[in-house]
């Protein structure tokens, strides 16, 4: 965070200028696997909940700018249409099928540290792409492994696109896919741009914190 504000006083980076990335699963039974989702009683509760063990899924790719979102792209096997792990291979075939637009020479890539994404192919292919503008582990400018609190992918994207998704009841892969896509398609630029601008807001309150948790500040 002091890196970014040091960049931002010097005129090199633009918060605006930065095109965030990341990967999320979503389940067809609108599992949300997030441990500070809690019920408190004064007794000891008694129902249950039943839910499949393996529930079907998408694993989704963003990438998110105040200008657009990138994406979605699901990660998926072309003979079955499940789901697939995030590899080197699918990763650089995920940027081809997504990055397809130029690039202006002033504009940054963020992705966290997973092995697929800083190999050397894909830390090559970026390389080519965005030059040294890369804000990720194995470049000159890392990101942080855990830092939740200032992704807007994080922050923003994936619960907004799960609370509006899970309202349709998708009840086939298709639909859930379809549904994401039409939800993603349907977020207007000012609000990317409000996004980004929180952004900068959670970058000074990290430091502020001394790099300690924030979220429960904002």
């Amino acid at each position: 965070c002091q890196r970014i504000n040091e960049l931002s006083e010097e005129g090199r980076l633009d918060a605006n200028t930065i095109i965030f990335s990341d990967e999320s699963h979503i389940y067809l039974n609108g599992f949300i696997n997030k441990q500070n989702f809690r019920k408190w009683s004064s007794q000891k509760p008694v129902e249950a909940f039943e839910k499949p063990l393996h529930s079907p899924k998408v694993t989704v790719w963003c990438d998110l700018s105040s200008h657009k979102v990138y994406g979605p792209y699901f990660f998926e096997d072309a003979d079955t249409g499940n789901a697939r792990t995030v590899t080197t291979e699918a990763y650089i075939g995920m940027l081809d099928n997504v990055m397809t637009v130029d690039i202006h020479p002033d504009v940054w890539f963020q992705q966290d540290g997973a092995t697929s994404l800083t190999s050397l192919p894909a830390m090559a292919w970026l390389r080519n792409r965005f030059g040294n503008n890369i804000i990720s582990h194995r470049s000159n400018f890392p990101w942080p492994a855990r830092s939740p609190d200032l992704s807007p992918l994080d922050y923003f994207l994936w619960g907004y696109v799960k609370q509006k998704v899970f309202k349709a009841k998708p009840d086939t892969i298709n639909a859930l896919k379809q549904a994401i896509r039409e939800v993603i398609s349907s977020i207007d630029q000012d609000v990317l741009v409000s996004v980004i601008s929180n952004f900068q807001n959670r970058v000074n309150r990290c430091i502020q914190q001394q790099g300690g948790h924030f979220e429960h500040l904002l």
